[in-house]
């Protein structure tokens, strides 16, 4: 199997961020430097997440052409790269965007009116065999946003605790081209993440939906993404109806409260697909990260400011989304939080 590695956001002074993840048997490496493009091959080497470790390997194979190179990374810290399997071979695991936002509610006949006043268009989803059932907003961006309440009073379910605190936004999904692997990814970047697990959900029409889930596990949980790879077509678990009275189109940012930015930072950094930049949010006295994710961006944010919101919502609700951002061709501005059943969701073009 032979491995293309693009090392890419290179400036002229030659630095550029995020890690270096592949453990292929070959790997043919194409580097651009300056106005020209050179290619090197070298044998595979383990997980690599310093520059020094990656420097000393590079340096001890390749000639004297990648000295820069070399001196570049042990600059910055780390190279963000691209990879991509050729010869027939399948794609390394890699995101490719928010799959879906959770939005818990209380009840599920109400929030489908409320949020269709709000100007969406509501699909109902269908049941889970864990006491819960959803309806489906869909984006065309391919993004979702998920309203689920539990028809099953004894359920057990994390999103319990979210919903006994008011409800909204309790947690987000990311899709992906190899769960197996990216959930490694994340494991080893230190998330807690639980093995795959299989689920289901029943349309109102009766077709029979499946699908695995990878769930990070406390203190993980709502601050980390749980994974999911369709066993059924995804076309048939996300709605075609996409187009809405408001105007959205699709997720323009998650904000996501998150006390240790730095862990945060780390884990996305490790996890192909994703781009790592800091970020300042004076709209909510914070500071932190913002991951890119395909069309998506998701801002961990840690208050920075005595009087941010975003403490009382740590202290209340713990590391967690906090708030939405959608994009629409329509009327911007915040919605009624009251309509939007606690979710703090806003409209922007």
């Amino acid at each position: 199997m032979k491995t293309t590695v693009v090392v890419e956001d290179m400036s002229t002074d030659g630095s550029a961020e995020g890690m270096i993840l592949f453990d292929f048997p070959g790997v043919d490496v194409m580097v651009n430097v300056g106005s020209g493009q050179e290619r090197l091959t070298f044998p595979a080497m383990d997980r690599v997440v310093g520059a020094d470790d990656l420097a000393a390997k590079l340096s001890g194979e390749v000639s004297a052409t990648y000295g820069t190179l070399c001196g570049a990374i042990e600059q910055i810290g780390a190279t963000r790269v691209m990879s991509e399997v050729r010869d027939g071979e399948s794609r390394r695991g890699m995101l490719t965007g928010i799959d879906h936002v959770v939005v818990v509610v209380p009840d599920l006949e109400a929030a489908i009116t409320s949020y269709t006043d709000l100007g969406f268009t509501v699909v109902r989803g269908g049941r889970h065999p864990i006491g819960s059932h959803n309806a489906l907003i869909a984006f065309a961006d391919g993004a979702y946003l998920e309203l689920i309440a539990f028809f099953d009073p004894t359920a057990k379910h994390r999103w319990r605790a979210a919903l006994d605190k008011g409800g909204g936004l309790a947690d987000f999904c990311m899709q992906t081209s190899d769960l197996k692997a990216d959930a490694d990814a994340f494991r080893a970047a230190g998330v807690a993440m639980g093995e795959p697990w299989p689920l289901s959900r029943t349309r109102p029409d009766g077709y029979a939906l499946h699908w695995v889930l990878c769930t990070p596990g406390e203190p993980h949980g709502g601050l980390a993404p749980f994974l999911i790879e369709d066993t059924t077509p995804r076309d048939e678990r996300v709605p075609r109806r996409r187009t809405h009275a408001n105007g959205v189109t699709g997720i323009a940012g998650l904000t996501v409260a998150a006390p240790d930015v730095a862990s945060v930072r780390r884990w996305w950094a490790a996890v192909p697909g994703s781009g790592v930049h800091d970020v300042r949010r004076d709209d909510v006295g914070g500071a932190g990260t913002r991951v890119t994710v395909g069309p998506h961006a998701l801002d961990f944010v840690a208050p920075t400011t005595p009087g941010s919101p975003l403490s009382t919502w740590i202290a209340s609700r713990g590391p967690s989304p906090y708030a939405l951002t959608l994009t629409t061709t329509g009327v911007t501005g915040p919605l009624d939080a009251r309509r939007a059943l606690s979710a703090r969701l806003s409209l922007v073009r």
